[in-house]
């Protein structure tokens, strides 16, 4: 039994005071999912720009028949994975900033697809590696500049995608705990 004051209540805390409470954390959390998703649709459109931009400088040097190494091409492929991330996360925070109960299946499913656009995006980045090394000669600190952020990328990709699974167990213990507090309840 807890210390209470009568009402049943931890603390001595009305239900409507709860309620109240739970509606300003609930407004806090909407809030704060649309200030996320302005942030990624400001991150889309300026890797959107910056594409439409280095689009604009590839066509141009097609046109005019400048040379242009294939690998400038190449280099934004990561960017189509890390776009498609930022995609996912920003429909996450709009559902969330809408609905604060969307199933935590949504979230498990997003989370493993931005873990799967980090690895594919971290292994597209390497594609250029290969080229780097056999046109030009070696420069000190190449691999590393390539390797490093790559490789980074690709393990919090893993950890993402093997965190899926694990928010829908703690969501399916949460609603057993829930399940058997309301059970426990019952009897006091």
């Amino acid at each position: 039994m807890s210390a209470s004051d009568g009402t049943g209540l931890k603390g001595g805390a009305s239900p409507a005071a709860e309620r109240s409470a739970d509606g300003i954390a609930e407004a806090r959390f909407r809030a704060s999912n649309r200030r996320y998703a302005q942030i990624a649709t400001v991150v889309i459109a300026g890797i959107l720009l910056l594409m439409s931009i280095y689009v604009f400088i590839v066509t141009y040097s097609l046109v005019t028949g400048t040379a242009m190494p294939l690998g400038w091409i190449v280099n934004w492929v990561p960017a189509l994975f890390y776009g498609w991330a930022v995609w996912r996360l920003r429909s996450l925070f709009i559902a969330l900033s809408q609905d604060s109960s969307v199933a935590s299946t949504t979230v498990a499913i997003v989370v493993a697809r931005v873990g799967w656009a980090l690895m594919f995006g971290a292994v597209a980045t390497l594609i250029p590696l290969a080229n780097f090394f056999s046109n030009q000669p070696t420069r000190g600190g190449g691999l590393v500049a390539y390797l490093v952020p790559a490789a980074t990328l690709f393990l919090v990709g893993l950890a993402l995608t093997w965190l899926a699974p694990m928010l829908n167990r703690a969501v399916a213990l949460e609603l057993k705990a829930q399940a058997l507090k309301a059970e426990l309840e019952e009897f006091f």
